[in-house]
């Protein structure tokens, strides 16, 4: 993913109000951003493995790995999303939902 992209992702989470930015300075000088959460439902936060941001996945794929692990039942880490369901939540087509199986 290019710079850009990520910038541009950033804005987007800004201008919707999912994230908050903040410039962090040491000594007066610039040294980073921080970004805080500030949209999220009371009760529905959810833990992602590290490693996923190590892979190749499309943000189609990571979009819906996200959605499925939101609806998992804390007690059997099972979700049970149809794809029409998957789609409406998500925004993304059926189809692509459906291209691997």
């Amino acid at each position: 993913m290019s710079i850009k992209t990520v910038q541009s992702a950033l804005k987007e989470l800004q201008e919707r109000f999912f994230i908050q930015k903040e410039h962090c300075y040491k000594n007066k000088q610039y040294i980073t951003n921080r970004y805080k959460i500030i949209y999220l439902t009371k009760n529905r936060w959810f833990k992602l493995d590290p490693y996923i941001f190590k892979t190749n996945i499309k943000s189609t794929d990571f979009v819906i790995y996200c959605y499925i692990i939101s609806r998992m039942k804390e007690t059997c880490k099972e979700a049970f999303p149809s794809y029409s369901t998957i789609s409406k939540s998500t925004g993304i087509s059926r189809v692509g939902s459906e291209r691997d199986g």
